[in-house]
This record gives structure tokens, C-alpha cells and sequence, in this order.
């Protein structure tokens, strides 16, 4: 809105606008919120950072012609601010959908002698938090996840001399959902790399962490850490040694890494998590109950 800042959501159904300025919420404090405007059946629903603001009951109900706009009210009035995703829905959400993980803060990058160095803020959020991807590009939108970690610092080794990367961080409750990306950070890589220095953020041994959530059904997450550039494999075993999945053979550099198991196909029964990095071999018991 361009009334101080005020928050306003205007549904048009082609007739008329059947719902606006629903909250009246004043934001304008420079910072980044995540806004869901949810229309199911007669009410319409507002929801800031996560928490329920405001719902109304409308008289007209939607048709093909519905137009949901971003950033332009009914009236012509535009947005004073700047929108950094949008994500819409055919599906009817619950209040629990967004009452989850918030995305990072605070996220700062600079470039040091042995790569560059990532720091944020965890964003908050009542679901029980499990880990934050790492995602780095070329520039702020085509991003990929390089990496995970628990902790709110993180070191990339895996670059290029005088190269600009743009770093975008999200956050993983235990229900496995995924945030959006905070905002996007640029920064040049140093010129000269320091050689000889131990990165501390990368792992010091091999890791095989207990997969969650366990028990599971069907899918279950497996976290993963190794300390040097190795041949990894990550399989599956039942109990009679067989090897029934394969989540990871090949070339891995050092880090943390995460992956997902579907056992949609398989048994319930004990299971075996088995990673092998070089010489080294770690392995885990998996309950899969359906």
C-alpha cells in the first residue's frame, strides 16, 4: 500500500473488489516479511511472517476471470517496496502451513584467504529446525544448493579465483519443508588463494549422521559429512546384506551433504545405512514402519 506502509490485498473478481486492506498492517521497517493472502471459499485470509493477521468474509465468489495482483492494488495504487519471491497455490492450505520455518536473516559474505565466508540469522519459527541449505549462482535468481549445515557460518572452498558468486540461504524444519531463499548476497572472490590453511567449517572425520525422521514412511532424510575429496558411495543394505538402494556413487568434495530415500517399494522392516569415503565406512540402523 502506499499509505504509510500499510499492508493491502485486493481480490478482484472481474465484478469488483471483494476484499481490501484487510489487516491494516503498518509495515515499514526496511526489513523482509513473508505475506500470504489466502482466499478459501467466503474468507479471505491474511497471514504475516507466519502468524494469522486478519480474515474477512466476502460476498462474490471467484470465477476464470479472477486476477490477483502483485505489487498493484485495484485502484491503481502501487506497492512502495520491493517483492522478492511469489508463490501461488491451487491447493487449500492450512494455518499450519504457515506457521513453520521463517527464511534466514542478516545473511553477510567475504571473501578470505581460502574461499569465502558466509554468516546469517536464523529466521525463527515453531517447528523444530534441522538444517540450512546453501545456495550459490551467478547471479541472484539461477542459484543451486552447494551445501547444508547446522550452523549459521559456512566457508566455500569450492570456487574460483576473482569470480562474483551470489549466495542465497534457506532453512529445513523437521517435517523436511523448505523456506523461501533469503535475499541475495554478491561477493568477488579473492584473487590469490591462500594454500596450506584448514577452512574451519569444513569436517575434520567422516560422518554418517542417524537419518530423520526414523522411524519413517515412506521417505527419510540422511546427512552426511566427509573431510576429504573421496569416492563416496551411500547405500541401502536389509538385513541380510543386499544392497536395495543406491543415493549416492561418485566424486564428492569436502562438506556436508544431504539426501532423501524413498522406500515407497520396500518392505517395512531394519534397514542399513551404509557409506563408504575412500577407506573409511560408517553405518546406521533405519526403521521403516508402514
Amino acid at each position: 500500500g502506499t499509505n504509510g506502509g500499510t499492508l493491502d490485498i485486493d481480490i478482484n473478481n472481474g465484478q469488483g473488489t471483494s476484499g481490501s486492506n484487510l489487516g491494516g498492517r503498518k509495515i515499514n521497517d526496511g526489513q523482509w516479511h513473508h505475506v500470504a493472502g489466502i482466499r478459501s471459499g467466503a474468507s479471505v485470509m491474511l497471514y504475516v511472517d507466519g502468524m494469522w493477521d486478519f480474515q474477512k468474509v466476502v460476498t462474490q465468489e471467484p470465477n476464470n476471470s479472477t486476477i490477483y495482483r502483485i505489487g498493484q492494488s485495484n485502484s491503481g495504487a502501487y506497492f512502495n517496496g520491493v517483492i522478492d519471491e511469489v508463490r501461488v497455490s491451487s491447493v487449500a492450505r492450512s494455518s499450519l502451513d504457515f506457521d513453520l520455518q521463517l527464511p534466514p536473516t542478516s545473511l553477510t559474505a567475504t571473501a578470505i584467504g581460502y574461499g569465502i565466508r558466509l554468516t546469517w540469522s536464523h529466521g525463527g519459527g515453531t517447528m523444530p529446525f534441522l538444517r540450512y541449505k546453501v545456495y550459490r549462482g551467478n547471479d541472484s535468481t539461477n542459484v543451486t544448493c552447494v551445501d547444508s549445515t547446522i550452523s549459521t557460518t559456512f566457508t566455500d572452498v569450492r570456487i574460483t579465483t576473482s569470480t562474483k558468486y551470489f549466495y542465497r540461504i534457506s532453512a529445513v524444519d523437521a517435517l523436511g519443508f523448505e523456506t523461501l531463499k533469503s535475499y541475495a548476497i554478491p561477493v568477488v572472490s579473492s584473487s590469490v588463494f591462500v594454500t596450506g590453511t584448514n577452512p574451519p567449517d569444513v569436517p575434520r572425520e567422516l560422518r554418517l549422521e542417524q537419518n530423520y525422521p526414523n522411524p519413517f514412511n515412506p521417505s527419510t532424510r540422511i546427512a552426511f559429512s566427509i573431510p576429504n575429496t573421496a569416492s563416496v558411495r551411500l547405500c541401502i543394505l536389509d538385513l541380510l546384506g543386499r544392497e536395495v538402494a543406491v543415493l549416492v556413487d561418485g566424486q564428492r568434495p569436502p562438506g556436508t551433504y544431504e539426501v532423501q530415500w524413498v522406500a515407497t517399494t520396500h518392505p517395512s522392516g531394519i534397514y542399513i545405512c551404509r557409506i563408504q569415503a575412500g577407506d573409511l565406512v560408517q553405518m546406521r540402523k533405519m526403521a521403516l514402519i508402514k
